[in-house]
């Protein structure tokens, strides 16, 4: 979409590392409807948290808005912000592969199991030692 593609050039991370997680929209009591997205931003610690040092220091909201006016969308960014920490970090040793724009989880460390039910569900699960 092309709000993704803006926010990817605000937060000068690659299209393809961002992931819409849920797009919710809320009647407003002016204008149209509020909408929210949620997404991820998928790459090495070292990039996540360049992505959310950015975002601390401010500017994101502002600079997000320009480029979507200049885009020609009418829209208000009123905020954005970080999820509370729940952040995994990928171990030494995983082995990620995007296909079609889905992380897919293909290896683990030594000593640990791959867990892979479903798609949203894929971690690597360290093995109990006997």
């Amino acid at each position: 979409s092309t709000i993704m593609k803006l926010l990817a050039k605000v937060l000068g991370v690659a299209e393809s590392v961002l992931v819409v997680d849920e797009v919710s929209v809320e009647p407003a009591e002016r204008r149209a409807e509020a909408a929210a997205v949620k997404f991820t931003v998928f790459g090495s610690a070292d990039e996540v948290q360049a992505t959310e040092a950015l975002i601390r220091r401010g500017g994101v909201r502002a600079s997000l808005a320009a480029e979507i006016l200049d885009a020609g969308i009418t829209a208000d960014v009123t905020g954005v912000a970080l999820p509370t920490p729940d952040v995994r970090q990928v171990r030494e040793g995983e082995v990620w592969e995007l296909v079609d724009g889905v992380y897919i989880l293909r290896e683990c460390p030594p000593g640990f199991l791959k867990v892979n039910s479903t798609i949203d569900l894929q971690e690597c699960v360290e093995c109990e030692a006997e």
